[in-house]
Parts: C-alpha cells; sequence; structure tokens
C-alpha cells in the first residue's frame, strides 16, 4: 500500500543515515505510477503503476472506458502528451478510479517521488517534468496542463484535478526528512532510469 511504501522509504533513510550521514536525497522511480489526494493531502488510493489496466474493465455500456476516451480524443492524445495512449497511463486509470468510487470534486494526482516527499511533511509541492509527463494530462510542446484533457477528465468524473507546481530543474528540493535535529533536502524525482543518477549530478561519495 501507499502507507507502507512511505514507511519503508523512512525507514531505509533513518536507517542508512545512522551508517553514513549523507547529506541529500535524490529520487529516480517509475514514470507512469501515481496516487490520488484529497485537498488536505490525504489518501484517496494506494499506489497505482504503471502495469494496472483497469481502465479496459467493461462497464455496463458494453465497453471499456479506454476505448471510449480514445474513440473521443482520436489523435489528440498524442499530439499533447507525446505519448501513445495506453490503458495503463494514469490519465486512464485516475478517471477509472474517480468514477467506480464515485469520487468528485478536488482530487491532487501525484507521482510516487511526489509521495516520499509528503512524508518528510515540510513539502514543496514540486514534480520534475519527467514523471509528470508521465502522468498523461501535460502538453510537452505548450510546457503546461492539457486544458483538454483536464476539461475531458472532469467530464468523466465530476473532479477537479490538480498538481504539484512542475520543473525541470533537478536542483529543486521536493521536501526534508528530519534526522534528529538534521533536516535532509529531497531533491524532486526523476523519471526512469535514463533520467537518473549520473544525469542529475549526484556526487556518489556525498549523496544517497
Amino acid at each position: 500500500s501507499a502507507v507502507k511504501i512511505q514507511k519503508m522509504f523512512l525507514d531505509i533513510v533513518h536507517k542508512y543515515w545512522k551508517i553514513k550521514k549523507f547529506k541529500s536525497i535524490y529520487f529516480c522511480s517509475q514514470m507512469h505510477g501515481f496516487i490520488l489526494l484529497d485537498k488536505n493531502n490525504g489518501l484517496l488510493s494506494d499506489y497505482i503503476t504503471w502495469q494496472d489496466e483497469r481502465s479496459l474493465e467493461v462497464e455496463k455500456n458494453g465497453t471499456d472506458l479506454y476505448s471510449q476516451i480514445v474513440k473521443e480524443l482520436k489523435n489528440e492524445f498524442k499530439e499533447i502528451t507525446g505519448m501513445k495512449p495506453l490503458p495503463s497511463l494514469p490519465f486512464f486509470n485516475a478517471i477509472k478510479y474517480c468514477c467506480d468510487l464515485k469520487i468528485i470534486g478536488k482530487v491532487k494526482i501525484i507521482t510516487l517521488a511526489d509521495w516520499f516527499s509528503v512524508a518528510g511533511k515540510d513539502v514543496k509541492h514540486l514534480t520534475h517534468d519527467t514523471l509528470f509527463a508521465g502522468l498523461g494530462f501535460y502538453d510537452i510542446k505548450r510546457k503546461t496542463i492539457s486544458p483538454k484533457l483536464l476539461k475531458l477528465s472532469k467530464k468523466y468524473t465530476g473532479c477537479d484535478f490538480t498538481f504539484n507546481e512542475v520543473t525541470n530543474d533537478c536542483s529543486k528540493i521536493s521536501g526534508y526528512v528530519k534526522s534528529g535535529a538534521i533536516k535532509i533536502p529531497m531533491y524532486v524525482g526523476v523519471g526512469d532510469q535514463q533520467c537518473a543518477l549520473f544525469g542529475a549530478d549526484i556526487r556518489l561519495d556525498l549523496d544517497l
């Protein structure tokens, strides 16, 4: 569950801190996983990975939500996001999840790295664009959340989806973890292995 994942992360940080007093934390995580939060940052869902294809579940009308949305969007999803529409993408699965549970109102969609940042309490509410783009709401040409995709998601769910502020700067801090009196900065997570470690200019002798 999302709670267990977050606790596991904190346990690893605190245990490793006793071995080596590292100065900062960097993330690399799956690009197409997500968690839903309410307006108070309370959990509305567990962590849903890129392997989940719930949007393909056949509904009472004999079709599935994924096919309905793809038919309505035609080629626009790829034009906006740069990605081929897939039933495992958060855009489709977040809509499906909210429809199934009849969730309405403001719902925040965050990545796994964002969820780790929430664990530290002192949160900056930032998401790196490599992870944000993977959610499927990002207009990659205009570098902003797509109004069309937001409008469509509200049409299906009644939800006003919100997100963290997007940055392409790996040096931005997303939050802090405390170890005693020490505040350890957590930098914005980047998406997938090709964006990780060396691309983020990590000093392996100093950083976790």
